[in-house]
């Protein structure tokens, strides 16, 4: 438990960070910043952000499920998972657990070089913010003084989905719901759409850190174990 509770107050104190970043932002660079995003993407035919939105607007529960999944599937779902790797699959807990801990490094340092705002603050695309509307509950599971709203880049909904997907693949590499690991990245790419909280370059930029570092600490993992397995058949003199 003693692990759980390590990796708990690691992600308070990434949480706090972040927090504290967004009361040192330039809310009027922010801004300019997410709308030249909207129109890079517009450039690179990647603005299908709105098309979305207003898909799932038309569709009955669409928008209830994505806020759902934008709330409980990232800290919540996250917490469950290493909570079950920890129980059932000590190793691909510790990679996880690693590789989370490597990505958030990268991730603050752009969270304080590049804040950006996300799609639903920028005024001309006039996409709605579902989770915060008067409807739906303010991030209520996460206190005000972790929120950062201008930390669009990187999108970590996305990215920790991924990296928690591939644990979930590799752990259950000989049962055939290893692919439920491949539908919680879809799932909140989805989302984050939906609800207007991230652009594509966002996600994608997300995805890129999470796997890389999930990759670096598989790898580091898989060293540590063939050195501890040659030290093991070294012979005693």
């Amino acid at each position: 438990m003693a692990n759980l509770l390590a990796v708990s107050l690691l992600y308070i104190g990434y949480l706090l960070i972040r927090g504290l970043i967004a009361r040192h932002i330039d809310v009027g660079e922010a801004i300019n910043r997410g709308e030249h995003l909207s129109h890079l993407e517009r450039d690179l035919h990647l603005s299908f952000g709105g098309a979305l939105q207003a898909l799932m607007m038309d569709i009955p529960l669409a928008i209830p499920l994505l806020n759902a999944i934008y709330i409980w599937g990232h800290v919540p779902f996250l917490i469950g998972e290493l909570a079950w790797l920890y129980l059932r699959h000590p190793r691909w807990f510790a990679i996880l657990r690693n590789g989370l801990i490597l990505s958030a490094i990268p991730s603050v340092i752009l969270y304080i070089v590049l804040p950006t705002a996300p799609p639903r603050l920028i005024p001309d695309l006039a996409l709605v913010d579902t989770v915060a509307g008067p409807n739906h509950s303010d991030y209520f599971i996460q206190p005000e003084i972790f929120a950062n709203h201008f930390a669009a880049i990187p999108s970590m909904h996305v990215g920790w989905a991924l990296a928690a997907g591939m644990a979930a693949f590799l752990a259950m590499s000989g049962s055939r719901w290893r692919w439920l690991g491949v539908a919680m990245p879809v799932a909140m790419t989805a989302s984050v759409m939906g609800t207007a909280n991230h652009f594509v370059l966002d996600w994608v930029i997300g995805c890129t850190i999470a796997a890389a570092c999930f990759v670096a600490a598989w790898m580091w993992d898989r060293l540590a174990s063939s050195r501890a397995a040659s030290d093991d058949s070294s012979p005693i003199v």
